[in-house]
């Protein structure tokens, strides 16, 4: 991969990846702030700013005006919250790059806030919430974080509170994007047919009339709290399991061993978890595994939705597998395969405009830097069966298992004998 970087002088960066075969362009603007950055009171914030840039500004005083902007040049727009980060991109044809970063940086920089806007959108964001009340596997996602992460930010639904969001009014939002939308912590990432030159001077406006700034500071995690269980009752057709464990932070030594590890474990159809628990066993028809990294912490998470009736039994084999990861060394073949097939992932994932943007964009915002495909894959690829032990037997321990139930179940206490919970 060939990227370029300009640093500007208020501290904004621009990074492009040239596909000169590409008829479109993908850009992203990547904000260095999100749920993690709140304070009690400001949870949901980052995300309520997420969809205020989207209602109107100065020159599109709409929704409708942003949209047809870009769609009217066959293009999209979309956005993202997360913990870290806040990303906001647009895709469209190679002719129209002008059009895609000048709506973008029109909503970062002159969005209204109006406080009809403010106030109907505040509706919208209470009903998200609410819906994620009422989607199991929503659910189950929420209540594993609240678990893993207790009395931290890093624990809270990205969208906030209902009784957060109630409070969040035009002055508080402003106040937070005021300190937090600063150009240190923004970089604007482009890929497919772009010039570097070009986009770099259609940014020129912005550089002049945005001021230099720090933005805040997140709050450290806390030791890892013990294992624990949490059931959650809702008459469903299926419960829904989630158990996971803490592991290292995205700069971590570990990380490329963990990400093996996650590919073993349940990162496709032919993973462990797919093999053992949807096909041997016939107790789920959807079971994966993920992680999560974050700037300092991460974390390991295993999914099942089974039949209520056979809980204890899937518990059994979704332990089992995490345990056979540390307790017995993955077989050489096995490794290779994964590592092949971690490698094939990536690259047919780069053939995308969007991925090449987001590959550069995500990591000068969160690291300072951008590794290439290739390094991380030579990086990958370097990755022992003794290393990918290591990191199970350091992450995987039984006193460190989180785990989240959401269905048809009225208490822990049949599922704590499984754990190690008192």
């Amino acid at each position: 991969m060939n990227f370029e970087i300009t640093s500007f002088d208020n501290g904004l960066q621009l990074v492009t990846v040239p596909m000169p075969h590409s008829y479109s362009v993908s850009m992203g603007i990547y904000i260095t702030v999100g749920s993690r950055f709140e304070r009690p009171e400001q949870s949901g914030a980052a995300h309520f700013i997420e969809h205020m840039l989207f209602k109107g500004t100065t020159r599109r005083p709409t929704a409708r005006d942003i949209a047809l902007s870009v769609e009217a040049v066959g293009g999209d727009i979309n956005a993202s919250t997360g913990r870290e980060w806040t990303t906001y991109y647009t895709r469209v044809s190679r002719d129209h790059l002008h059009i895609g970063i000048d709506v973008l940086l029109d909503m970062l920089r002159h969005s209204r806030f109006d406080e009809p806007d403010v106030d109907r959108e505040r509706q919208v964001i209470t009903e998200e919430i609410a819906q994620s009340q009422d989607v199991p596997e929503d659910l189950v996602f929420l209540q594993f974080q609240e678990l893993l992460w207790p009395d931290h930010p890093l624990g809270q639904d990205i969208a906030g509170t209902r009784n957060s969001v109630a409070h969040l009014d035009r002055d508080h939002l402003l106040d937070f994007m005021g300190k937090s939308y600063v150009p240190s912590r923004t970089v604007i990432a482009a890929a497919g047919a772009v010039d570097h030159g070009e986009l770099s001077a259609l940014l020129a406006p912005v550089v002049g009339s945005w001021p230099a700034g720090d933005g805040p500071a997140f709050e450290p995690v806390a030791p890892r709290p013990d294992a624990a269980i949490r059931v959650k009752h809702r008459p469903s057709e299926q419960t829904h399991l989630l158990l996971g464990v803490r592991t290292g932070g995205r700069n971590s030594e570990d990380r490329y061993a963990l990400a093996l590890l996650n590919s073993l474990l349940g990162d496709g159809m032919s993973s462990r978890l797919f093999t053992r628990i949807r096909e041997d066993l016939g107790l789920a028809y959807s079971t994966y595994s993920f992680i999560s990294n974050y700037a300092e912490a991460g974390q390991l998470g295993i999914y099942a939705a089974i039949d209520p009736r056979r809980t204890e039994e899937a518990l059994d084999a979704l332990l089992g597998e995490l345990r056979r990861l540390r307790d017995e060394p993955v077989a050489e073949e096995e490794l290779a395969f994964c590592k092949a097939y971690a490698h094939g992932r990536t690259l047919l994932r780069l053939e995308d405009t969007g991925a090449n943007a987001g590959w550069v964009g995500t990591q000068l915002a969160l690291n300072g830097e951008v590794k290439t495909p290739e390094e991380q894959l030579a990086a990958l690829h370097a990755v022992s069966i003794e290393e990918v032990q290591r990191v199970a037997q350091r992450y995987i321990t039984d006193d460190a298992l989180t785990l989240s139930v959401v269905g048809p179940l009225d208490e822990a206490q049949c599922l704590a004998a499984h754990l190690a919970v008192e």
